[in-house]
C-alpha cells in the first residue's frame, strides 16, 4: 500500500536583539558569527529606554504570532496526513460488502416513489391539511410519523398517511414507531419496504391500507429479533 511521507516543517525561531554600546554590541556579534545584521543606533539614554520597551513589546507579539503559525502548520499537517491516510486505507472487505448492500436497499426505497416531499403531500391533500409542511414536522417530532433525509429535506412515507382521514397518520404508526424505536429512519424505511416471513413474505408496505393491525404485529416480532440480536 503507498503511503507518503510526511514531514513536520521547521518554525524559525525568533531573532537575538543586542543591546550595549557599538564596541559591545561588535563583539558579540563576531562570537555568534550572525552572518546578517539590523543596527539601531540610539543617541541617548531616554532613546535607548524607549527602544527596548518596543522590542520588548513587539517580541511578546512575535512570540504570539510564532505560536499561532505552530498550531496552525501542526493542524494542517495532521489533517494532510489524516486525508492521506483514508484516501490511501481501502475498505475491509465485510464493510465494501455492507456500504454496497445499504446503497442497493435505498436505491430500491427511492424508486418505489412511496416517499414525498411536503409540497407533494400537500397537492394530495388538496388543502384538507393546512401549512402541511409545520404538520408533517410536528406528527414527526411526535413520532406519528418518520421521515428520510436526503440533501437536507425531508421525505415522507405516503403509505403511513390516511387518504380518507385527510392524509394525517394512520393511529398505528406511532405504536409502530414506538416498537421499532431502535431503528434509524433507513432503518424503518428497509423494514417497510422489505419482504417479511410474519406477513407471508409481504412487506409491511404493502398491508398498511388494508390490515394495519398484522404490520403492528409483525413489528412486535421485528422487535423481539432486535432486542435478541
Amino acid at each position: 500500500m503507498y503511503m507518503r511521507i510526511f514531514t513536520m516543517p521547521a518554525i524559525k525561531e525568533s531573532p537575538a536583539v543586542l543591546f550595549g554600546s557599538r564596541d559591545q554590541v561588535i563583539a558579540a556579534i563576531k562570537r555568534d558569527r550572525a552572518s546578517r545584521v539590523v543596527a539601531v543606533t540610539v543617541s541617548s539614554d531616554q532613546e535607548e529606554t524607549n527602544l527596548r520597551k518596543y522590542l520588548v513589546e513587539g517580541l511578546q507579539l512575535m512570540a504570539q504570532v510564532r505560536q499561532g503559525k505552530v498550531e496552525r502548520t501542526r493542524e494542517r499537517w495532521f489533517r494532510a496526513y489524516a486525508e492521506d491516510f483514508a484516501e490511501n486505507t481501502p475498505l475491509p472487505e465485510a464493510l465494501q460488502i455492507e456500504a454496497e448492500m445499504t446503497a442497493r436497499a435505498q436505491a430500491r426505497v427511492l424508486k418505489s416513489h412511496q416517499f414525498l416531499r411536503a409540497a407533494d403531500i400537500s397537492k394530495l391533500a388538496a388543502g384538507a391539511v393546512k401549512n402541511p409542511s409545520g404538520a408533517l414536522n410536528r406528527w414527526k417530532q411526535k413520532h406519528q410519523i418518520f421521515a428520510i433525509e436526503m440533501k437536507g429535506v425531508d421525505y415522507y412515507p405516503i403509505y403511513a398517511l390516511s387518504p380518507e382521514d385527510g392524509y394525517k397518520p394512520y393511529t398505528e404508526m406511532s405504536d409502530i414507531l414506538e416498537i421499532l424505536n431502535l431503528k434509524t429512519s433507513w432503518g424503518l424505511a428497509f423494514w417497510f419496504d422489505s419482504s417479511n416471513g410474519y406477513l407471508g413474505r409481504r412487506t409491511p408496505r404493502e398491508l398498511m391500507k388494508s390490515d394495519r393491525q398484522a404490520v403492528l404485529a409483525a413489528a412486535k416480532n421485528e422487535a423481539v429479533g432486535i432486542q435478541h440480536g
